[in-house]
């Protein structure tokens, strides 16, 4: 109901804040349960300047997962990882991503290839990562 007498606020516009604030919840569970990603809450630091570098390494790894999920859905490998016939999407990027990065020692290579390939590509024109693998070629 705040949110409703804000001057210039309407339904829509809410709607669509609310809807960005809850794609930040869904990320915290991914952090920071080990079932679905990181399991971070199991991590007692007693430094700041420690948990903020593993936080950031923990972040770097999520969207990196997250990248791997969508290239993996843009290649159509999405259906392999559902149980059901669903047309739409069961788990989330970062799930899938997890999902793939976990079969990639056992992926035949026919899977494998245009996995590496499209997320080598992906990665090489995410400009968050523009320069952060520059030393890795």
């Amino acid at each position: 109901m705040l949110g409703r007498k804000r001057p210039g606020g309407d339904g829509a516009v809410l709607v669509n804040h609310y809807a960005r604030r809850w794609t930040i919840e869904p990320q915290f569970r991914d952090t920071k349960d080990l079932r679905f990603g990181m399991g971070l809450s199991a991590t007692r630091i007693g430094e700041p300047m420690r948990r903020d570098r593993l936080l950031l390494v923990s972040a770097f790894a999520m969207a990196l997962l997250t990248l791997l999920g969508t290239v993996g859905e843009s290649l159509g490998m999405d259906r392999l990882l559902k149980s059901n016939t669903s047309k739409t999407r069961t788990h989330s990027l970062v799930r899938q991503g997890c999902m793939l990065y976990e079969l990639i020692p056992n992926m035949p290579e026919h899977r494998l290839a245009p996995l590496i390939a499209a997320f080598a590509k992906a990665v090489s024109q995410t400009t968050a990562f523009s320069g952060l693998f520059a030393y890795a070629e």
